[in-house]
């Protein structure tokens, strides 16, 4: 910045604080006397006010006066002559006088005469309402005891708001006795009030008491007078406007009437203007300062300073140290120039001191550049031959493991049968530790393969729509029995938000989850190990999850925390080797998440337990054909959740919430059994109740036998939900009456099948419930056979579904009504929902032609068509499929089993979980020819996975037709 623009922005800135604080003085300290003086005009103008309807009764009491000391007056009481009203009340005199109100009372209180008039409208009005209102009149107004006493002030009579006036009645020189009471009035009307405004030059307005508390403004001014005794107040209504108010009482002394006058804020105005006239004369006087200091800076400081800044730059652009200053000034500046002479002196001695150095450092620097490159070739070639072995180390280490792998099933599914041969017990112990540690050695060989991939950036990432409810419970269905074998509650809890279709890597997922669990089982000995998935953010398209996995076993000690995700590093070594590992899990386990785009955390605390959880983004799925599961049958559903863990409790809510169902929750028998009454009063009584075995006090058994000979509850159905199931379980609860029996872990799925099974029994005989108890394996064979009856009856249909997607398509309403027809008594046990709406539909709604069909129809066609599609899909592909895998003879075998085997590997196939793929597929070994596993497993082999799928949805279809045939 330039000195003279800093001089320049110095002067303005101390000129602004000045103004600034000139004008701060004036609204601190002169300002408020403004408001003061302000303030005391406003109460002169509303005492005006006042002093004005003061007047007015003034004119009335004098004019009264008058007419109650005349002698005609006095004798008209007496003798009640015509004349004189005739001669001096008539019309005229009430306009002439502004008067509306005329009584005449006589000494019994009576009214001898009395006339009310509206001078607006210059009528006479009917006087009786206000005469009969004698008590009034005669407490205030009749009761005079000298000839000078008067009666004056306001009334208000029926909202009327009247200046009143009473005197006696007496003679001209004003002697007695009284012979009555004259009393007059006038109304204060809007007219009498502009009149007043334009006296005054204040405006006001006048309120009686009535109106005053029909406004609550008005009614807390009224208030705060009150409170604080004041005869007026100003208050501030508008920066430009006062309110000023005062009261009036009547003559009881009543508060009666509120005067409101607004008074423009002039004086205010005029402060400001005074404060902002003193701000521009100092702005304006600091801008002259300006312009005369800059003309004296300029001539003695920024000229000479400006003449050696360019005669520094000479010597700076010439590179001539022998220029100088010569300056002949003897002040500061001339100080200054001599003294840069000097020092271009010295710098001129020093450039050739220097010059002389840089030489010398210069041939060093050329030495030593010559060392370095010699240096940099070196590491650069040994940098080349690191890269190539370690490419050809991670090279090596991926075939090896892919090699290994082949032989490691052969042995492991050689020690299964060699397993269910005849040994003797240590044998057979033989062969079991052959096995254990060939699955363990297989286990190592995939980590192994996969971090050799991770390190070669050759492990890809599925982006597929899965089911994530199955994936938990396929991963629940793999982890419960080392959680059962060690005793510990074993929950999974998804929270209702949470979608149940996303698109991701679902094998990926279950790999990271499955090691976390596993961990966590490993490493606890007593409690519980939880997996929790809740929903952070979602959005149209995506959806943020946390997983969390936690458990109450040993802990991590903050120093281990912090190594915890590096490769081949164990918590506690000589634990881990009593439970095998090499240490690869976890730092594989971060690294795949971080290839997901998420982060993972831990929470540990020693000996009380651990929390691992990290964050995925995971798109929604784009596929509406999916849901497999219906929800709709459990919607609004009474269910009641007995059990005494916290954490049971709220899986069981999520898990029902998703099915939208009605939840209440007891944790003991007692509560439990007070909600059932409850319930049963409200006439809402639950439909079935889950309930714990090990609850406290009174347990789960015991509870039901309760709720079963309680006539008012016992059509609740129960569920009994055991740890640990022991021989005579079944039979047992069956005998209370419990509907249901299942073993913690349940799956989401599990329950809801449970659930529906257990509602379609409450539409049953009592011998056809006699018939069995459900547990998760009538289940499992429930739904099998529900598939596979859907299967049967879709092939025996599948030429009318083509012809009817077809006359759909063609919009065909004679085809599409005939061929509905035909498909009703054939669809009623499977789910086809839009068919059957579409068959319900036509039924009753038969269009009489193309042009008159309706939006609901044309909807339920759409969603038709969508259905049908979805249905034939898996027989569009692969229809005449023939060839070396078919497969034959299902009779020789049972064919549930191996339904449940091809769904399995079907669904390890999706998640590309080898583990589980080995598996599966070594169990499917014995129930199908060699050359159909043999053309499988080199499939899987070659990672070939579609073609696998592809392979055993052929399978599903011959088993399908070859059942149809039997």
């Amino acid at each position: 910045m330039h000195l003279k623009l800093r001089v320049i922005l110095i002067l303005v800135s101390i000129i602004i604080i000045y103004a600034v604080f000139a004008l701060f003085i004036h609204y601190t300290i002169i300002f408020p006397s403004y408001l003061v003086l302000e303030k005391n005009e406003a109460q002169k103008d509303i005492k005006r006010c006042v002093a004005a309807f003061q007047r007015e009764l003034n004119y009335l009491n004098g004019f009264i006066i008058d007419w109650s000391g005349w002698d005609d007056t006095y004798q008209f009481i007496y003798d009640e002559n015509e004349k004189y009203i005739e001669a001096n009340l008539a019309l005229q005199t009430f306009f002439a006088n502004q008067l509306n109100i005329v009584l005449f009372y006589n000494l019994d209180h009576k009214l001898v005469w009395g006339k009310m008039v509206d001078l607006k409208s210059e009528s006479e009005m009917d006087i009786k309402p206000f005469s009969e209102s004698f008590s009034y009149i005669e407490t205030h107004f009749l009761n005079h005891e000298t000839t000078s006493d008067s009666t004056i002030g306001l009334v208000l009579f029926q909202d009327i708001l009247m200046l009143v006036a009473s005197r006696p009645i007496i003679t001209t020189e004003h002697q007695g006795p009284i012979r009555g009471t004259l009393i007059m009035g006038r109304l204060v009307s809007e007219e009498m009030i502009q009149r007043l405004n334009q006296e005054t030059q204040v405006s006001f307005s006048v309120y009686s008491f009535p109106q005053v508390k029909q406004q609550p403004k008005l009614l807390s001014v009224i208030n705060t007078m009150q409170q604080n005794h004041l005869d007026s107040l100003i208050q501030a209504i508008t920066p430009n406007q006062l309110h000023g108010y005062a009261q009036l009482n009547d003559v009881t002394g009543s508060p009666v009437v509120l005067f409101q006058a607004t008074i423009p804020r002039d004086i205010k105005e005029k402060g400001r203007e005074s404060a902002w006239i003193a701000f521009s004369s100092i702005i304006f006087a600091g801008i002259v300062m300006i312009v005369v200091l800059q003309i004296l800076l300029q001539r003695s400081i920024i000229a000479p300073v400006i003449h050696l800044s360019r005669h520094t730059v000479t010597i700076r652009e010439t590179n001539d140290l022998s220029l100088r200053f010569n300056s002949e000034r003897t002040d500061e500046i001339g100080r200054l120039a001599n003294e840069f002479d000097h020092m271009v002196v010295h710098l001129q001695s020093f450039r050739y001191e220097l010059e002389q150095k840089v030489a010398e450092r210069t041939i060093e620097i050329q030495q030593a550049n010559i060392k370095l490159e010699q240096t940099a070739q070196k590491a650069t070639e040994m940098a080349k031959k690191a890269e190539a072995a370690n490419e050809a180390k991670s090279l090596f280490l991926s075939n090896m493991s892919h090699e290994l792998y082949t032989p490691m099933n052969g042995i492991i599914g050689m020690t299964d049968l060699l397993v269910e041969t005849k040994l003797d017990s240590n044998q057979q112990k033989y062969a079991q530790t052959i096995h254990h540690s060939a699955k363990y050695l297989l286990c190592l060989i995939n980590d192994i393969l996969d971090y050799s991939r991770m390190g070669d950036g050759r492990y890809d990432l599925r982006q597929m729509d899965f089911n994530l409810r199955l994936m938990i419970d396929d991963l629940i269905d793999q982890l419960s029995p080392r959680a059962y074998r060690k005793a510990l509650d074993f929950v999974c809890l998804i929270h209702h938000q949470v979608p149940e279709y996303v698109k991701g890597d679902p094998g990926r997922i279950k790999q990271i989850l499955f090691q976390l669990t596993s961990n966590a089982i490993k490493f606890t000995h007593k409690g519980h190990v939880m997996i929790m998935i809740a929903c952070e953010k979602e959005t149209e398209t995506q959806v943020t999850l946390k997983f969390a996995v936690s458990d109450t076993g040993i802990g991590i000690s903050e120093t281990e925390q912090k190594k915890l995700f590096t490769e081949f590093y164990q918590v506690d070594a000589g634990y881990s080797r009593k439970s095998e590992g090499i240490g690869l899990g976890l730092a594989m386990t971060k690294q795949l998440i971080e290839m997901m785009s998420g982060q993972i955390f831990v929470e540990s605390i020693e000996n009380k337990g651990s929390t691992f959880w990290f964050i995925l983004s995971l798109q929604k799925s784009t596929d509406t054909h999916q849901n497999l599961f219906l929800h709709n049958e459990l919607k609004g559903t009474r269910i009641l959740i007995v059990d005494a863990y916290d954490i049971n409790r709220q899986v069981f809510k999520e898990q029902l919430k998703f099915c939208e169902c009605r939840i209440s929750e007891a944790d003991n028998s007692t509560q439990a059994l007070e909600l059932l009454e409850t319930a049963y009063k409200e006439q809402d009584p639950f439909v079935v109740a889950l309930i714990d075995m090990q609850l406290p006090e009174v347990d789960g058994e015991t509870l039901g036998a309760i709720i079963k000979a309680n006539p008012r509850i016992s059509n609740t159905s129960l569920i009994i939900l055991s740890s640990i199931g022991q021989r005579g379980d079944v039979s047992r609860l069956k005998s209370i009456g419990f509907s249901a029996y299942l073993i913690k872990p349940i799956k989401h799925t599990q329950l809801q099948d449970c659930l529906k099974a257990v509602m379609g029994q409450q539409d049953q005989t009592a011998h056809e419930m006699n018939q069995g108890m459900i547990t998760r394996h009538s289940i499992i064979a429930d739904q099998i056979h529900r598939d596979d009856h859907r299967r049967v009856v879709i092939q025996q249909n599948r030429e009318v579904f083509t012809k009817l997607l077809a006359a759909i398509i063609q919009r065909d309403y004679v085809e599409i009504q005939k061929l509905a027809n035909k498909m009703q008594l054939n669809l009623k046990d499977i789910q086809v929902n839009a068919i059957d709406k579409l068959v319900m539909h036509l039924n009753t709604n038969t269009p009489s032609s193309q042009n008159s069909i309706d939006v609901t129809l044309t909807a339920i066609l759409e969603e038709a068509q969508s259905e049908l599609e979805t249905i034939l899909k898996p027989y569009e592909t692969n229809q005449n499929f023939a060839g070396p895998y078919v497969y034959r003879r299902v009779i020789d075998h049972d064919p549930t089993i191996i339904i449940s085997i091809l769904k399995k590997l079907e669904y390890a196939l999706e998640l590309s979980d080898p583990t589980e793929i080995s598996t599966h597929l070594e169990g499917l070994k014995e129930y199908v020819p060699h050359e159909t596993f043999v053309h499988l497993q080199t499939y899987i082999d070659e990672y070939n996975y579609q073609e696998a799928i592809e392979m055993i949805k052929t399978l599903y279809q011959e088993i399908v037709k070859e059942r149809m045939d039997i």
